[in-house]
């Protein structure tokens, strides 16, 4: 039975709760690990010198394609009525669109090198022709490790990281290098590159609105295939819980499914800031854990920033990624595997579209104030990130007047096109999905994971959720003020009322309290911003 939630919050304890708290000294990652299935790379076009180099550097950090042949990254690949993935008979077969898990693939035939990466973008690859050929690898510092890729930072993808906090689309931070996109097939031979989508999240047609009952149906079927598909056959699971309704419905669907032991973990950042651990604990205890509080303080969380940060190649500006880190380092001491609740928000209507349905209805007040007549509804989305883009004149300088005019709304135009004729809600979550999703969410677990030599395992990004969310009607998602209306439902019964009903309000991290003067990490914040005028890239008097 559950644990009263009036006892919870009456006593603001932990409860049966671990607490961890790890200490502000070390390293990080004391030794490095690698998953069952590590990072691959390779190259076609060099030179015999060119190849000899990258082979050394590689060597027992990356299985290697050089010639005829196919390499995969993957985890949790299934086909329906099959066995096991046979990944050379899925492409002899052109059966690719058939395959659902995390997969990225290289293989060489007929002098072509082809590369993909799977449908929502749960693994990454990134490529960079060099002269006539082309290079690739899982992760960018294995791109740049043998020297033949000259690093040089690209200030248009600076404009977009400074305005999402991430890097959303193709380009990485530094010229020429590029990140395939989720559902991508890339061909190079001969000196030429081409891509093409082999899965596009978008429906050819909505279910009617009345089909509510079968969605809701289906949809819960879809879940729990998708938790059940990513579960280890023995041993331990590991599980982030927050206690909001996504992670806490991946718990619920873990204890159904699976009589192992199953350990949970939420963070916390100490007893004066404001915390959700008494629902974390909640959903604990009434799915029968083995619950974890890791309880980071400012100081652990600046000491172990920059490692943080080395690991994720393109960076990741999302203050929960040092305590997420930390809770990978722990769930590797217990399994090969942490579950996440990731993935409702974009494909189910979360919070974050309010603003910018808010601003279609009553206009944003932006427009008329700064005179602005074109890319109003990319404005809008830019401006709701609140992050950088209002101050990019200033902090740039010169070189934001020699970037393209509007380069960073020309890039959302295509997902927010008025003519398209799709509801405004499923553009949305279908640029959710692709920029927030697949950029910065599940490239951060990929990218964390991997450095601890563990699995991501985020069902509700699963490709057979995703396709259905997609052909889900909006009215089903955001039904009046009830967020992910149609996935409360679908899981209605796993979970305590409060818990299903509660207003989402996502993990706060308290940054504004650390960085204020008389903060705990005001100096350290303040000195990094004058390391940032040795740069040429920002304004000085702006870093003031």
């Amino acid at each position: 039975m559950p644990l009263s939630l009036a006892k919870v919050f009456a006593s603001r304890s932990i409860g049966d709760a671990t607490l961890i708290r790890p200490p502000a000294r070390g390293p990080l990652l004391a030794a490095s690990r690698e998953r069952d299935s590590g990072p691959i790379a390779g190259a076609i076009g060099l030179a015999p010198e060119q190849v000899m180099q990258l082979r050394m550097h590689w060597s027992g950090r990356a299985r290697q394609l050089f010639e005829p042949g196919l390499v995969a990254e993957s985890f949790a690949c299934q086909v329906p009525g099959e066995a096991f993935v046979n990944w050379s008979e899925i492409l002899q077969t052109d059966r690719l669109d058939a395959v659902n898990g995390a997969f990225a693939l290289a293989w060489q035939q007929d002098d072509v090198l082809h590369l993909v990466r799977d449908a929502v973008g749960e693994r990454t690859l990134f490529y960079a022709q060099i002269g006539q050929g082309l290079i690739f690898a899982s992760t960018l510092d294995l791109l740049l490790a043998a020297g033949l890729i000259r690093p040089r930072l690209d200030r248009e993808v600076l404009a977009r990281y400074l305005s999402y906090a991430y890097v959303p689309g193709r380009e990485s931070l530094l010229e020429g290098i590029c990140e395939l996109e989720p559902g991508e097939w890339l061909r190079f031979g001969a000196g030429q590159l081409h891509r093409v989508r082999w899965w596009q999240p978008a429906p050819e047609q909505w279910e009617p609105v009345s089909a509510e009952a079968s969605l809701t149906k289906a949809l819960r079927e879809r879940i729990e295939a998708a938790v059940q598909m990513r579960m280890p056959a023995e041993g331990p699971i590991c599980a982030s819980l927050s206690g909001g309704v996504d992670s806490s419905l991946v718990v619920a669907l873990l204890r159904r499914f699976y009589s192992g032991e199953l350990l949970t973990f939420t963070v916390s950042f100490g007893a004066k800031y404001r915390n959700e651990l008494p629902f974390g604990q909640c959903v604990a205890t009434h799915c029968g854990t083995r619950h974890h509080v890791l309880e980071a303080h400012p100081k652990t969380v600046m000491h172990h920033f920059d490692e943080t940060v080395a690991l994720m190649g393109n960076p990741i500006g999302d203050p929960l990624t040092v305590p997420n880190a930390l809770i990978y380092r722990e769930a590797s001491r217990y399994s090969g595997v942490l579950f996440n609740g990731e993935g409702g928000d974009p494909n189910f209507g979360g919070p974050k579209n309010i603003p910018m349905l808010l601003a279609l209805i009553y206009g944003d007040p932006y427009h008329a104030r700064r005179g602005e007549s074109t890319y109003l509804r990319e404005r809008t989305y830019l401006r709701s990130y609140r992050k950088l883009y209002e101050d990019l004149p200033e902090l740039l300088g010169p070189i934001w007047s020699e970037l393209p005019p509007d380069c960073l709304e020309r890039q959302l135009a295509p997902w927010l096109d008025p003519a398209a004729g799709e509801s405004f809600v499923q553009k949305l979550m279908a640029l959710n999905t692709h920029f927030k999703g697949a950029h910065h969410i599940l490239f951060k677990v990929n990218a964390l994971s991997r450095a601890f030599g563990i699995q991501p395992a985020s069902p509700l990004f699963d490709k057979q959720v995703t396709a259905l969310a997609l052909a889900t009607p909006p009215q089903l998602k955001l039904k009046g003020t009830i967020e992910k209306y149609i996935l409360k439902q679908a899981v209605a019964d796993l979970l305590p009322e409060r818990i299903l009903h509660r207003p989402k309000s996502g993990m706060q991290v308290p940054v504004e309290l650390w960085f204020r003067p008389g903060g705990p990490l005001h100096r350290e914040a303040r000195s990094r911003l004058r390391r940032l005028e040795a740069y040429d890239c920002f304004d000085p008097a702006y870093l003031r």
